[in-house]
């Protein structure tokens, strides 16, 4: 968050953020959306993106930290979007 809040005074880019469901547990429980510090996780980066007026976000369900590895469509739809809109 402290490089996010860095950055804000850098640019004005439209960005999209790509917010996994889950990835900051540990050990088991990891992969579980609905553990407390996955959901707590989700919810601030949510907070913090919803005060960005040119960011867009998207929770990526079913994928953790490495959402480019797990679910690389996501990421190249992410792009496509971005292209269409600045054309």
């Amino acid at each position: 968050m402290n490089q996010a809040r860095l950055s804000d005074a850098a640019h004005s880019t439209p960005t999209t953020l790509l917010i996994a469901a889950y990835g900051k547990a540990p050990g088991e429980f990891e992969n579980d959306p609905d553990n407390p510090m996955n959901r707590i996780w989700v919810e601030e980066l949510i907070k913090w993106a919803e005060k960005r007026p040119d960011l867009q976000y998207k929770v990526i369900k079913n994928s953790g930290h490495h959402i480019a590895n797990l679910r690389p469509e996501v990421v190249i739809n992410a792009i496509t979007e971005m292209i269409e809109q600045l054309r």
